[in-house]
């Protein structure tokens, strides 16, 4: 990724544990962004991407990584689809990355605010994690990654 002297670009992560509704809210994000041209990166641990399908009209584009976790793919996913997205910033304004329900954001996190490829081109505005108010204290008591989540984020929805 080459340094530009552009204005960077506005990234937010939306993250939380499985089936609290980050597809849900990133529909909304994006029919409030309007007319705003965003980039979407979905990412999908399964064999079959079904959240990219789930996502409204009003994207510039949905860039699919269903390699695995961005979390524990970051040297060859999440940094060739933000090499990618650098070359192709023109046509959008905004970057949004709605990770897998077991991601740990933390290792995303660090990319956007130490990679020297990265911080030049991009900025980190928002992390933002959905839960499920029912379902909370007991993904908190099973699962470290609902922990992670919860605690690298900026607003909890």
């Amino acid at each position: 990724m080459k340094e530009e002297s552009k204005q960077k670009i506005p990234v937010h992560l939306i993250t939380g544990f499985l089936g609290s509704g980050k597809t849900t809210f990133l529909n909304h994000f994006i029919k409030e962004r309007l007319p705003e041209r965003i980039l979407v990166i979905e990412n999908e641990c399964g064999a079959i991407n079904i959240d990219g399908g789930l996502i409204l009209d009003g994207v510039e584009d949905v860039l699919e990584l269903s390699a695995g976790c961005l979390c524990c793919s970051l040297s060859d996913g999440l940094l060739d689809l933000l090499e990618y997205a650098t070359e192709k910033r023109d046509t959008y304004d905004r970057l949004v990355i709605e990770t897998t329900g077991i991601a740990d954001p933390s290792s995303i996190v660090q990319v956007f605010l130490t990679n020297p490829y990265v911080v030049p081109v991009f900025e980190l505005e928002q992390v933002i994690c959905l839960a499920d108010a029912g379902l909370l204290t007991e993904w908190l008591d099973e699962a470290e990654e609902a922990i992670r989540q919860i605690s690298f984020d900026d607003v909890v929805l």
